[in-house]
């Protein structure tokens, strides 16, 4: 009697095991398929992290991928580093560029935008009290939708607020406080009034995209933000790593599976929002290089289709694969090439 609790232990351990390690067919809802429109996440400081020129990295992108769209951050701290003193010269370069191959673009904007560190203040903004940051926010937002909107722009560029097809307000800006502790965590009162400052200074009323992580669990603590936006953005990793190294695959754990692209596809589509996968995992995790190759990239494709796809999708990492391609391994590469030029229903 004494080992009847011991063995019965063992035999949870060994099942919790076995749903973490084994990857589990993923429940799936028959639904879809959508014919995906495919596209590239794209930022000017990670490329040059990477050590390259982010210039020639867009346009390698543009020119050798054709991504149908891409999603570009307008960084605070790169815009406004100088109070009241804005500078949007680099992110008309990337727009013109785009604009001159038929590329659409959204534009990111706010204090959290996509890439390391998620969190992206001018230094001067970095230790205001709430309410000021709250109005320097605002101002920026405001500026920089009114700059993409109309005249604001140079001379010869007007055109280029056509090539812009939606705004993401902040991205993933509903994780938990536990995560990114060194970030202001905002309430849903904050987030829905910022978009209602982007919806306000946009004269062609562009559609708005909400971003979620694997906080997208707890979708409906927020409803009421999301009901604001139009398009019901999420992030798809099947690959993540646990603290102390464990890597899991996300989407294959059973019944304790936190995430699931066919359930979180018919909550957007039950308030009337567009569904978008805004970042598809296409790099390694964290840099191990292990969790990612032009198999598992692939691997990672047709699961998406088994949960029927979204309407768009943003693939994560071309500027790693361009990295990888000068250092002689084009296998990414290539792989995300034929990705992104799939067409017709998938």
């Amino acid at each position: 009697m004494e080992l009847k609790y011991p063995i019965f232990l063992l035999l949870v351990v060994v099942a919790l095991a076995t749903l973490l390690l084994v990857p589990q067919k993923p429940e799936v809802i028959e639904e879809g398929p959508y014919e995906i429109e495919f596209g590239v996440s794209f930022s000017p400081l990670y490329a040059e992290s990477l050590g390259l020129d982010p210039q020639k990295t867009y346009q390698a992108i543009l020119d050798e991928l054709h991504p149908k769209s891409v999603r570009l951050p307008v960084y605070w701290s790169e815009v406004e580093r100088e109070n009241d003193q804005f500078n949007f010269r680099e992110v008309d370069w990337y727009l013109q560029e785009a604009g001159k191959r038929g590329v659409k673009a959204v534009l990111a904007v706010g204090y959290r935008n996509f890439r390391y560190p998620e969190c992206y203040p001018p230094d001067w903004a970095k230790n205001l009290g709430d309410k000021e940051f709250e109005e320097e926010l605002f101002e920026y937002l405001a500026s920089s939708v009114e700059h993409f909107s109309n005249g604001d722009l140079p001379a010869g560029k007007a055109g280029l607020s056509r090539t812009i097809e939606a705004w993401q307000v902040e991205n993933e800006p509903f994780d938990l406080p536990i995560f990114r502790r060194w970030c202001r965590h905002f309430s849903g009162d904050l987030i829905g009034r910022e978009i209602k400052v982007v919806k306000a200074t946009d004269l062609l009323q562009r559609p708005v995209v909400l971003t979620f992580g694997g906080e997208v669990f707890l979708r409906n603590l927020w409803r009421k933000t999301i009901d604001k936006a139009d398009i019901f953005g999420v992030s798809y990793y099947p690959r993540t790593v646990l603290p102390g190294g464990l890597v899991i695959q996300t989407y294959r754990l059973g019944p304790f599976s936190p995430r699931n692209i066919a359930k979180e596809r018919q909550f957007a589509t039950n308030l009337g929002k567009k569904f978008w996968v805004v970042e598809m995992q296409a790099e390694p995790w964290g840099g191990r290089e292990e969790m990612m190759s032009p198999e598992i990239l692939k691997e990672n494709y047709d699961l998406l289709l088994q949960f029927g796809g979204a309407e768009r999708v943003y693939l994560w990492g071309a500027e790693w694969w361009y990295k990888e391609k000068l250092e002689g391994r084009d296998g990414l590469w290539v792989i995300g090439r034929e990705i992104l030029n799939i067409e017709g229903e998938r």
